[in-house]
């Protein structure tokens, strides 16, 4: 049996906390209305919320995101111009040394890698942009997708090179893909 209260404010009986359900209870905000929490409120807990497909969670301008922890579930979007995934990797020895969205490295021979991406890219047609270093020694990047490899939206190639149209391993690559 349904039932249904109509109340302006709920408190607590007694201290400060109050209790809303039980454990396993779904609680649903109808279409068309609002849970508002106000400046120096705060929404805590352990668990999770969850916004339906094609449903969004809007951040106000102004107001802040802060994370105490691990981030997950950022990178899957695929809006046109956003980043998609970053990488700062040892070429010499495969070591990635900080990343976004990146499960790995494949090393496909001198100066040239596949970064493996955690959530691929919407499509091939993806933009990059990145950076090499060998001590003292600069270089240039390229994209590794030949006609014999055909660009990856989940494994993006990149290629090292010295500015003498040598291939190289480099020390510092620095490379950032964005969704087109």
């Amino acid at each position: 049996m349904a039932s249904e209260i109509k109340a302006n404010k709920i408190s607590p009986a007694t201290g400060t906390a109050f209790t809303l359900g039980d454990s396993g209870d779904t609680f649903t905000v109808p279409s068309g209305a609002t849970l508002s929490l106000p400046s120096g409120a705060t929404l805590s807990g352990a668990g999770s919320i969850t916004v339906s497909s094609g449903g969004s969670l809007t951040i106000d301008s102004g107001a802040n995101i802060t994370n105490n922890g691990t981030s997950t579930g950022f990178t899957s979007s695929t809006a046109a111009g956003e980043v998609k995934a970053w990488c700062y990797f040892n070429g010499s020895t495969i070591t990635i040394n900080a990343s976004n969205n990146v499960s790995s490295l494949t090393d496909n021979g001198v100066g040239n890698y596949s970064i493996n991406l955690t959530n691929a890219m919407a499509d091939s047609n993806y933009v990059y942009a990145g950076s090499v270093n060998r001590g003292s020694t600069v270089g240039v990047l390229d994209s590794g997708g030949t006609a014999a490899t055909a660009r990856s939206a989940s494994s993006p190639r990149i290629n090292t090179w010295y500015v003498t149209e040598v291939q190289a391993d480099f020390t510092e690559i620095l490379v950032t893909f964005f969704n087109t």
